[in-house]
């Protein structure tokens, strides 16, 4: 698929998206003859229900093997990702993706320092947690005070940790990501999972 091909096949959408962007979560794009080249539609102005109805109306998704996503549904690592690593296929004259993924950018600062943030103040009450553990070791007599603060501590990080709440899944891949957020996928049975909000 060449990127005038998707450009035409998506023609019909850009009175209501403002760009086309490729991606490839494992490098810059080189083959696009391959099936993990993914299509972001950038849609600020547009209800992404409305968008999705659409394409599905329109285009055979399963013959042209097109991996679709909105960007403004992924995942703030994924926006993060999609905005280093882009290749523009189109977008509108008037349309600043500069500008419109400045806001993206700091979210993403915020987020990570938020995280790091996080992070130290967890080892800090984690060394707690191991102090009060070394002293009902060595001194048992103190164990019955101990253990209990120990996990009151313990239930206190994790109710902070759930509040801060986090949007970067750690531990997974960009491409693992990508396929979890996609919006439309091969596989039919995935449907009711994406489109279910």
């Amino acid at each position: 698929m060449s990127t005038e091909e998707i450009v035409q096949d998506f023609a019909f959408l850009h009175d209501d998206i403002e760009a086309i962007l490729l991606f490839n979560p494992q490098e810059k794009i080189r083959d696009r003859e391959r099936s993990d080249v993914y299509i972001i539609l950038v849609a600020p102005h547009s209800s992404s229900k409305t968008l999705k109805e659409k394409i599905r109306e329109t285009i055979n998704l399963e013959e042209n093997k097109y991996h679709v996503g909105l960007f403004g549904d992924l995942n703030l690592k994924l926006q993060h990702h999609i905005i280093e690593a882009h290749e523009i296929a189109w977008k509108q004259p008037d349309f600043s993706l500069s500008n419109f993924f400045a806001t993206y950018r700091r979210r993403w600062n915020h987020h990570r320092t938020g995280v790091e943030e996080q992070k130290r103040y967890l080892l800090s009450r984690g060394g707690f947690i191991g102090l009060l553990y070394l002293i009902a070791y060595f001194f048992p007599s103190l164990a019955f005070l101990c253990i209990p603060l120990s996990f009151i501590v313990i239930l206190f990080i994790g109710r902070k940790v759930v509040e801060e709440g986090r949007t970067v899944s750690e531990g997974q891949s960009t491409e693992q990501l990508m396929t979890k957020y996609m919006v439309f996928r091969e596989d039919e049975a995935e449907y009711s999972y994406v489109f279910s909000s």
